[in-house]
C-alpha cells in the first residue's frame, strides 16, 4: 500500500461527492480521487503550484494536448470558460475540454501567490457523468 502524505495544512476542506473513491496524495497531488460507473473511471486530482504557474492559457492547452484538442487561443478562452465561486468565496475558471475519447474539466483558482488546480479527467462519457459532482465538489471547497 501506497503512504499518504498528510495534506499541508494550508490546504481547504471540502466535501467528497458519493461514489468518489479518495486515493491519497502523491507526488505534486495534494489529494485524488476516483469514480467509477458507466462510461469508465475518472481520475479527480487537487494540486497547488507556487507563483503564477504559467497562466491560465498555458495550462489549458497542457491540458488540450492530453485529450487530442485543438490549441485554444484567447480569444477562444472566453467560450469555454466560467467563474465558479468556492465556500469560502474564492473564484476560480471552470472548463471543460472535451476530446475525441478523453475529456477534462477543470478548475484553476489563484489564491494568495499560489495557483490550485482542481482536475477530472477520464473517458468522454465518464468526465460528463461526473460534471455535475465536479461542480458541487468545487462549490464545497473552503479555504
Amino acid at each position: 500500500a501506497s503512504r499518504s502524505n498528510p495534506p499541508p495544512a494550508d490546504a481547504p476542506s471540502w466535501n467528497v461527492p458519493d461514489g468518489w473513491v479518495p486515493e491519497g496524495a502523491r507526488s505534486m497531488v495534494l489529494a485524488s480521487f476516483r469514480a467509477t460507473g458507466e462510461g469508465g473511471e475518472v481520475s479527480i486530482t487537487v494540486s497547488r503550484l507556487g507563483g503564477g504557474a504559467g497562466g491560465l492559457l498555458p495550462n489549458i492547452n497542457r491540458w488540450c494536448g492530453q485529450v487530442g484538442m485543438e490549441k485554444i487561443t484567447e480569444a477562444g478562452l472566453s467560450e469555454i470558460k466560467e467563474n465558479i465561486q468556492c465556500s469560502s468565496g474564492e473564484e476560480g475558471t471552470l472548463v471543460a475540454l472535451p476530446g475525441d475519447t478523453e475529456q477534462i474539466n477543470a478548475v484553476i483558482l489563484p489564491r494568495e501567490g499560489q495557483t490550485w488546480f482542481f482536475k477530472a479527467m477520464g473517458p468522454k462519457a465518464a468526465v460528463q457523468r461526473e460534471s455535475a459532482s465536479f461542480r458541487s465538489f468545487i462549490q464545497t471547497v473552503k479555504f
